[in-house]
């Protein structure tokens, strides 16, 4: 079961200057309440210890998700935060395209994409990685006689979900790959011009649903 990190939403959060935002309350997932929150969501395999604020819980996390992955040396993540490594012109994409976590990616009988920006990989074109992405959805309660209060659920980072492809060499030619698992690049596609495209592919075989991106992870 993941653990879920709830922090403050109207602190400062990167390219601010700090204090960041603090970490107010940890739930052990797959739900928790999220209003006035960001939601950061820590892998079971993972262990965070004591994160002082919102930049600190993003490093240590990610440290141990490269830990985890014994063997490599390399990651390369975003949690999402803001906009900037967001391709908003990139071919279908739609969706809600926020800051503090808020990527919204509608299900319709269409492709609806997220898709990042080119990043350039340090070293040498690998010929393994591995991908992660985090996915979740929103559920609003608006009571006539209470206040709004929304909900964090945690759903399968699965092909159900979305299709997740990625490219190494600037978008020539994108590889498909599931969750955590291990994937071997072509030679004719090896690179160090990493892009990650995901496709909400909730609407086949139906029914279409709405979904969040809460981040993404290469490790090599």
């Amino acid at each position: 079961m993941s653990t879920l990190y709830l922090v403050d939403l109207f602190g400062a959060y990167p390219p601010d200057p700090p204090p960041y935002a603090k970490v107010i309350d940890v739930h052990s997932g797959p739900n928790t309440p999220m209003t006035g929150f960001v939601a950061i969501r820590v892998p079971d395999y993972i262990q965070v210890a004591n994160p002082v604020d919102v930049t600190d819980l993003i490093t240590k996390k990610h440290l141990g998700m490269l830990a985890y992955y014994a063997g490599y040396a390399n990651i390369l993540f975003d949690d999402l935060l803001n906009t900037t490594s967001v391709d908003l012109t990139a071919p279908d994409t739609q969706g809600t395209f926020g800051e503090r976590n808020n990527i919204t990616i509608p299900g319709t009988t269409t492709a609806t994409v997220f898709q990042s920006t080119l990043t350039a990989l340090v070293g040498a074109p690998p010929p393994q990685v591995y991908v992660t992405w985090e996915t979740y959805s929103v559920q609003v309660a608006d009571g006539a006689t209470s206040r709004m209060e929304s909900t964090y659920t945690e759903e399968p980072s699965s092909p159900a979900n979305f299709l997740c492809e990625v490219s190494f060499d600037n978008g020539v030619h994108f590889y498909p790959t599931t969750d955590g698992a291990l994937l071997n690049i072509p030679l004719i596609g090896q690179g160090t011009q990493f892009i990650i495209r995901l496709t909400n592919n909730t609407a086949i075989p139906g029914p279409a649903r709405s979904l969040r991106i809460g981040s993404w992870a290469l490790i090599y």
